[in-house]
Parts: structure tokens; C-alpha cells; sequence
């Protein structure tokens, strides 16, 4: 008998162990049902989580005879993050629901899989510190008869990368003839990220240079970049015939996938090109566009 029942805790701790692994997620947690997070059925007995970055979270779990499970965490007005909820393929009508603790408002309630092409299924909501700085999550049963166990899982959602792209073609300047004080500017090249699969819907720009090789070489140059959502040229802040800086950041909110357009202005009275004109884009996303939030 003593064997029996410890195959069953190594089978239960093995499969609630399955649960906390998905393609983004690396849930790190006790588990042990003999020890789950238990009794906290309302929000005044919820769990008391704290801030989301410094809890270990151990094995959740609701009573066969109750109908939900309460938590409560706290997060800093500058984060964004998700929590995802583990879902056995039992638990049907399982849902999970995100609350505003101030206000007890419902920000959230989710019952489909959040990314169905996971083999491990999982619910997830989004909380914003903007919004609030306290939350309560409720998970319920659904139509599950008999003890259910469960894991939560906390992370940021919002990632930075930085990629670089190419423009088509070469931009072509006829020389400052005129001998203007404003300078000439070239011909216009373009790169369309519009359609760019490599680039998460969503993706907001942090910061964004270009480079390029100008013949013959010559000073007083300076590149210029205008995104299509703006129908604006950003000059660059530093004269240079080979690399561009702009003012650009996350607060100009614009979208990396879409139409950028180069030129670049000369002062020069000589003819000049310029080719093998690079984008290259820092950009902030969110991790979870696409997941199921329903």
C-alpha cells in the first residue's frame, strides 16, 4: 500500500510538473498537493501573493466542495505583465478572472486557451500598473466535479529586441548646385516591414539609426527617415555620411511594422549616392499578442 500511494504522489507530482512548462513559460513552483494553497475561497481570505516578481508560487488547488480560489498580488506602476493559470483538459468551464482589488472591478475574465497551439493548455489575463497597483485573481471551477490543482504562473510580457533591415535600391542626390543654405536633398528609397513576420504585431519603436556608404564621400550631410503612420521627416541629430540618429521613442508610440521612407540632404555642389542603406530598429513588444483573452 505504502507504494501505491507513493506512485500516486509521484504520478501527480509528474503531471502538475507537465503543466508548467509551454513554449514562453518556465513556471518555477513546489509541488506538492499535500501542501496545495487551500481555503482561500473569498476575497477576504485570498491569497496573499505580494509583489509578483518575489513569490515562489506553490501548488493551487480548490476543495472538491468549494467553487473558487482567490489570490491577491501587488505589482510597481511602470510594469506589465501576465499571469497564466495551468488547465487540465478536465476542467471544463474553468475560468479566470482578474479584478482591480480597489476598486473590485472586473478587468479580465478568460476561459478559452490563451495559445491553443500549445501542447500544454493554460488560461492567461494582462495586468497593467497603470491601471492599478493591486489585483485579485479568481479562478473558477467550471463544471469539474471533485478536487482540482492548478499552477500560476507570473511574468513580464513586454520584451525589446533590436533588428536591423535593408532598403531597396540607392538614393541619388544632384548636387547643391544652387549652392542653397538648406542643402539638396536625394532621392527617396523605402523598406515595408508592414509585412514582416519576423516583427510581433504590436511592436512599438524604442529607438531607431541608419547607416549607409555615401560615394564620393562628403560633410555637411545628413540622413532622413519618415515612418508612413507619420507623414513626417525626422532629420538626423548628428551630421554624418554614414549613419543617421533620430529623435524618436517610445512615446511617439510608432508602429515598427509599416512603410519607412530614406532620403538623405547635401550641401555639396557635387553629385553623390548612397547605397546599402540599413534600418536598424530597437522596438518593445508584447510577448502575448495573439494569445486568446476571452
Amino acid at each position: 500500500m505504502k507504494r501505491i500511494g507513493l506512485l500516486k504522489k509521484v504520478l501527480v507530482n509528474l503531471f502538475v510538473f507537465a503543466l508548467l512548462f509551454t513554449n514562453a513559460i518556465v513556471v518555477h513552483a513546489e509541488i506538492n498537493p499535500e501542501h496545495a494553497i487551500i481555503g482561500n475561497n473569498s476575497p477576504s481570505t485570498a491569497y496573499n501573493i505580494g509583489h509578483w516578481k518575489y513569490k515562489n508560487i506553490k501548488t493551487c488547488a480548490i476543495d472538491k466542495d468549494q467553487t473558487e480560489a482567490w489570490f491577491k498580488f501587488n505589482m510597481s506602476s511602470d510594469e506589465q505583465i501576465y499571469v497564466t493559470c495551468s488547465r487540465s483538459n478536465d476542467y471544463d468551464g474553468m475560468n479566470f478572472v482578474l479584478y482591480d482589488a480597489n476598486t473590485m472591478d472586473e478587468v479580465m475574465r478568460v476561459s478559452q486557451i490563451a495559445n491553443p497551439s500549445n501542447f500544454i493548455k493554460f488560461l492567461a489575463v494582462r495586468a497593467d500598473g497603470s491601471r492599478a497597483t493591486s489585483y485579485f485573481l479568481k479562478v473558477e471551477r467550471g463544471n469539474y466535479i471533485g478536487d482540482m490543482f492548478f499552477s500560476l504562473n507570473f511574468a513580464d510580457r513586454m520584451k525589446s529586441t533590436t533588428k536591423t533591415f535593408d532598403f531597396r535600391g540607392t538614393a541619388r542626390n544632384n548636387g547643391n548646385s544652387s549652392m542653397s543654405l538648406s542643402g539638396v536633398d536625394s532621392s527617396v528609397i523605402t523598406v515595408d516591414l508592414s509585412r514582416e513576420s519576423s516583427i510581433p504585431d504590436g511592436a512599438i519603436v524604442k529607438s531607431v539609426e541608419t547607416s549607409s556608404r555615401m560615394s564620393p564621400s562628403q560633410g555637411n550631410v545628413r540622413h532622413m527617415l519618415m515612418p508612413q503612420t507619420e507623414s513626417t521627416w525626422y532629420e538626423s541629430r548628428v551630421s554624418s555620411a554614414t549613419s543617421g540618429y533620430y529623435y524618436i521613442d517610445l512615446s511617439d508610440e510608432i508602429p515598427v511594422k509599416q512603410r519607412w521612407s530614406f532620403k538623405y540632404n547635401a550641401k555639396a555642389t557635387a553629385r553623390s549616392t548612397m547605397s546599402n542603406v540599413k534600418l536598424r530598429v530597437n522596438y518593445l513588444y508584447d510577448i502575448t499578442s495573439g494569445w486568446n483573452f476571452r
